[in-house]
């Protein structure tokens, strides 16, 4: 058998025709796979659609937390449904829940995620959201509207140096930025003082700016008490879903936790030296 199959595949392999054939057998497959994961996809959307058809954040910090609809501005929506969007800063605000703060600066707000949760979580605080994107703050308005928020939700365009350096921070202030690298040009020797009183979460975007990290440690390690925390990669995350999400395929549990991040990131937790809440994590 070996002697007549051998001769065989070698005259195949020398036959330009042969290849022809192959390659275009090869592309049929590799077509009938995209398709079928572009169909895998959509069913698993549609589920997770279905499961949370009610627009409220089922778990997390933000828990109770409602959408307008199924849109998430610049990152994914079902993690922040499903409350595993950035779960790693849960210990921060659960240990911070308990302080005052008269103001919160939401930089970067996108849908408003952030500025109506801890709207939410903290009653007696102005929020004030920025996002350069008209959609952005065109949904951030709406989910203040439906979450009974937009009295104290303030949703604003571009956040400047400058504004950070004359607004007045009475008492103490929250300010949680994720602004896509533009953190090394938003806060800076100019406005730094008038920081003094501020708890600051900053994401951090070395991507963008290599030296971020050691620029913000420079910059503020006078003032506050500075910390680092790491994301988690999204296996871990699938791992630490609740049993309630244990009859999901493995896709789905891919659509609730997946942020979309290209590499581990960090965020700088700044704490004002005279609003210590908080001694580790």
């Amino acid at each position: 058998m070996k002697n007549v199959i051998l001769p065989f595949i070698k005259l195949l392999v020398s036959n330009k025709y042969t290849w022809k054939i192959c390659l275009f057998i090869i592309r049929i497959g590799e077509w009938f796979r995209f398709e079928k994961s572009c169909h895998d996809h959509l069913v698993a959307e549609q589920r997770l659609i279905t499961h949370f058809n009610d627009l409220l954040v089922r778990d997390g910090f933000f828990k109770g937390l409602k959408y307008s609809g199924f849109n998430s501005f610049g990152s994914s929506l079902f993690p922040k449904l499903s409350g595993t969007y950035e779960n790693e800063l849960t210990p921060v605000f659960e240990k911070i829940q308990s302080n005052t703060y008269n103001s919160i600066i939401d930089i970067g707000s996108a849908e408003g995620f952030y500025a109506n949760g801890l709207a939410l979580k903290f009653p007696a605080s102005n929020i004030y959201a920025f996002d350069i994107d008209i959609l952005a703050q065109q949904l951030c308005k709406e989910m203040s509207v439906i979450n009974a928020t937009n009295k104290r939700v303030f949703v604003n365009g571009v956040c400047t140096n400058k504004w950070l350096s004359s607004f007045d921070f009475e008492k103490k202030s929250l300010i949680i930025c994720d602004c896509e690298g533009f953190e090394i040009k938003l806060f800076d020797d100019t406005n730094v003082s008038n920081l003094s009183s501020c708890d600051l979460i900053i994401e951090m975007h070395p991507m963008f700016e290599k030296d971020v990290k050691q620029y913000l440690i420079d910059l503020f390690k006078n003032t506050h008490h500075l910390q680092f925390i790491s994301s988690l990669d999204d296996k871990r995350k699938i791992f630490d879903l609740p049993l309630k999400y244990a009859t999901f395929t493995n896709l789905e549990k891919i659509k609730l936790v997946q942020e979309g991040r290209a590499f581990t990131m960090e965020w700088l937790i700044a704490l004002a030296n005279t609003n210590l809440a908080i001694d580790s994590y």
